[in-house]
């Protein structure tokens, strides 16, 4: 990892209380839009979210909106291996976001099926990815 990613990234976890983000949270992902680090800070930024499962990240939040900029530049395979990993109820709401948008739905709905198979995460983000499965069926 890049030394000013590592730096943002510690700045990142000290904004980061009860699962929220405090008002700092957004200075600094300001902070990384000016260091153009590309799209290795957004795998970065994913492994940041992957540590910190259930936290609101906001509605996107300045963190997705960061991360979108990469959106047909590698930001998509990124999110997926994030979810692969280790998926989170902000990632999951990414995942969305792409299906929303007119992504491959079906290779998404695949991986949300995934999610909800899985015995190693918590029920929480299992019942997340469902509920997503549920919403995106419903227009069917």
């Amino acid at each position: 990892m890049h030394v000013e990613m590592e730096n943002v990234i510690k700045k990142l976890e000290q904004y980061i209380k009860d699962d929220e983000v405090t008002y700092e949270f957004d200075d600094a992902i300001e902070e990384l839009k000016q260091l153009d680090l590309g799209l290795s800070s957004v795998e970065s930024l994913l492994g940041f979210m992957e540590k910190h499962p259930f936290t609101d990240f906001g509605m996107p939040g300045e963190i997705v909106h960061y991360m979108e900029r990469f959106y047909r530049h590698g930001y998509e395979e990124l999110l997926m291996k994030s979810i692969e990993r280790r998926p989170t109820i902000h990632t999951l709401f990414m995942m969305n976001r792409l299906i929303n948008g007119g992504g491959d739905k079906e290779f998404y709905m695949a991986l949300l099926k995934k999610v909800t198979e899985r015995t190693d995460i918590e029920k929480e983000i299992r019942d997340d990815a469902q509920e997503y499965i549920d919403f995106q069926n419903e227009d069917e």
